[in-house]
């Protein structure tokens, strides 16, 4: 049944794998990764097809990246892990998102809600709607621009020409914080 929400039919699929694709909507185009914590899914398949599909897609066009683990995060140290700015997705990832104009980068993994924004691209973290949320960071990422924990909430986007409206918005559909990036 996911796939009828997360792999319609009537949209073009760019297919890379089961666990990483492409959606293109117009001038919009969605790279869904294989992020699950750290770079550990991240194969050289992986890597030869994100490559292949950011170079393909226009620089004017809108270039989404979406996955589970983060890049830049705030958060805090837990049971021996830093859960928060991560090396190896930061070292191997994010500059291809640099080079090939990446516009936003979604994902969860922290259960909290965080703007974020290094060398051009906006990152979101938007795992606030499952699981308990965070206790307060005790790190504050350089990239951070808003933060919020301890409450559920969801990311809205909106996208429209020019113009891409992100808000963070808490269980009952208030607005958090908004951001607006344009092209």
């Amino acid at each position: 049944m996911y796939k009828d929400y997360a792999r319609p039919t009537d949209i073009g699929l760019n297919d890379g794998s089961q666990l990483w694709y492409r959606l293109d909507v117009g001038k919009i185009h969605f790279l869904v990764l294989d992020i699950e914590w750290s770079a550990e899914c991240y194969t050289p398949a992986q890597a030869a097809w994100l490559e292949a599909q950011l170079k393909d897609i226009p620089s004017g066009d809108w270039k989404i990246v979406m996955g589970h683990g983060f890049y830049y995060s705030s958060g805090s140290a837990q049971e021996g892990w830093n859960w928060f700015d991560n090396p190896e997705t930061i070292n191997i990832l994010t500059p291809l998102f640099e080079e090939y104009g990446v516009d936003l980068v979604i994902s969860g993994h922290n259960h909290h809600m965080e703007l974020l924004q290094h060398a051009g691209v906006t990152y979101v973290i938007c795992g606030a709607f499952g699981g308990l949320p965070d206790h307060v960071r005790d790190y504050t990422s350089p990239a951070s621009l808003w933060y919020q924990h301890g409450q559920y909430g969801f990311v809205d986007v909106s996208l429209s020409n020019n113009q891409c409206s992100i808000i963070l918005r808490d269980s009952t559909y208030q607005a958090l914080e908004t951001l607006t990036i344009e092209k």
